[in-house]
């Protein structure tokens, strides 16, 4: 219902009366932290988040079979956590040992479990840069939720997303029409079966303005990105990165409008940013390197550059020089006059 304030309360009680009869280590408790640390990251506490899922992953390394179902949701959902704040380097072995674990011997990949664990490496890959990596898994996962739970399965249409954001980052020939096709299927999945104003709807309308961005349709970007921020501001307890980074594609849509009011929408993404995300975490500084290009776009290069320079070190050294958006960043960098040194002149 996105509600996570609401879930993690209750999750927390769950937890309470396990302990209090002794069972703190059991399979109740431990599944009820495993949603916990979901509705931390939901929230935007990283640090508990991370923290609740490692405890589980080591007590039931401590507790159960090496081979046991339950092991595989907290390692899915431990990859997933890193890959959302950008540690993509760190992302891959817990993903891989749920894989292992949920698929022995490489038997059918059909159960949720596993294609969650499959959606969220694919995630990895694509945040990482990874487009033509992830898009084989992506697809796979998608044929099968097709399969399994059918068209308009609300977790069918979480794939619908991955696989429509994945191509509309990529932006070949061919990928805009699927991702469109794609992410209106998404939409229409998640306002039949959710509601219109749930958090997921947003996550599609910030996708679908993505794209008619990467297709060179600022003005519709905008319109998608509106509705999204609109959604994203009156649920309760939404994630901060998820509003940094829609305020950054508006910012960016309203740049290429030459809107007055790009400014202040990145000067926001960027306050939202400092105050809630960690100093290395690529969302940040890729708010930082948007401000500082929308303060040279209006005559404030000098002022620009320094923060400028400072974000693309710090995109750089988590993402890596070549990642397709340090590159976008280093383009957007050079046409306004600003200058990143030796990341840029390494493209």
């Amino acid at each position: 219902l996105g509600a996570p304030d609401s879930a993690a309360a209750v999750l927390e009680q769950v937890i309470a009366l396990e302990h209090a009869r002794g069972a703190g280590d059991g399979p109740l408790a431990m599944a009820a932290l495993d949603f916990l640390a979901s509705e931390y990251g939901r929230m935007g506490d990283d640090s508990a988040s991370n923290a609740t899922l490692e405890r589980v992953v080591a007590i039931q390394r401590r507790t159960l079979p090496p081979a046991a179902p339950d092991r595989v949701g907290p390692l899915s959902d431990l990859g997933q956590q890193r890959s959302i704040e950008g540690r993509y380097a760190e992302t891959g072995p817990p993903l891989r040992e749920a894989l292992r674990v949920a698929v022995p011997g490489g038997t059918a990949m059909t159960s949720p479990a596993t294609l969650d664990v499959m959606d969220n490496l694919g995630m990895g890959l694509r945040g990482a840069g990874g487009y033509d990596a992830a898009e084989p898994l992506v697809r796979r996962e998608l044929a099968t939720r097709v399969r399994v739970q059918g068209p308009r399965h609300r977790f069918t249409a979480d794939a619908y997303f991955s696989l429509g954001l994945l191509l509309a980052l990529r932006g070949r020939p061919g990928d805009f029409a699927e991702s469109d096709s794609l992410l209106h299927a998404c939409l229409d999945v998640f306002r039949a079966t959710l509601g219109p104003r749930h958090r997921a709807v947003a996550y599609a309308e910030y996708a679908l303005g993505v794209l008619a961005l990467r297709r060179g349709d600022p003005a519709g970007a905008e319109a998608w990105l509106r509705q999204a921020l609109a959604i994203r501001r009156s649920t309760a307890q939404d994630s901060p990165r998820e509003m940094v980074r829609t305020l950054i594609w508006l910012g960016q849509a309203r740049l290429a409008r030459s809107e007055a009011g790009a400014t202040a929408t990145m000067r926001e993404a960027d306050s939202l940013a400092r105050a809630t995300l960690a100093a290395g975490d690529p969302v940040r500084s890729r708010a930082a390197i948007g401000l500082a290009v929308t303060m040279a776009r209006g005559g404030e290069t000098a002022a620009a550059q320094p923060a400028y320079r400072r974000a693309m070190d710090a995109l750089a050294a988590r993402l890596g020089d070549t990642h397709p958006l340090v590159r976008e960043a280093c383009e957007a960098g050079r046409a306004s006059g600003l200058v990143a040194g030796r990341i840029c002149e390494a493209g």
